[in-house]
């Protein structure tokens, strides 16, 4: 699936695949760019993603994964 957002081509064949949740898969370009992609509606849609919306996501849904792309030093046990 393609999409293009503000100049920039979002692919799902040459990004990441980070995690799956529901409907959603959340990928991450080359370039460090993330976007979803989501199943849930009746034609499959593709939206970028700010890093700290990504960041939400790998961390409820892949927390073992989280210091692979955010820093580990604004982390504090709860």
């Amino acid at each position: 699936m393609k999409a293009i957002y503000s100049k920039r081509i979002y692919d799902t064949q040459k990004a990441e695949k980070i995690l799956d949740f529901g409907d959603n898969t959340l990928y991450r370009t080359k370039k460090g760019n993330w976007f979803l992609t989501d199943a849930s509606g009746v034609q499959p849609a593709l939206y970028p993603v700010p890093p700290e919306r990504a960041a939400v996501y790998v961390g409820m849904y892949a927390a073992e994964r989280y210091v692979e792309f955010f820093s580990a030093a604004e982390l504090e046990e709860a």
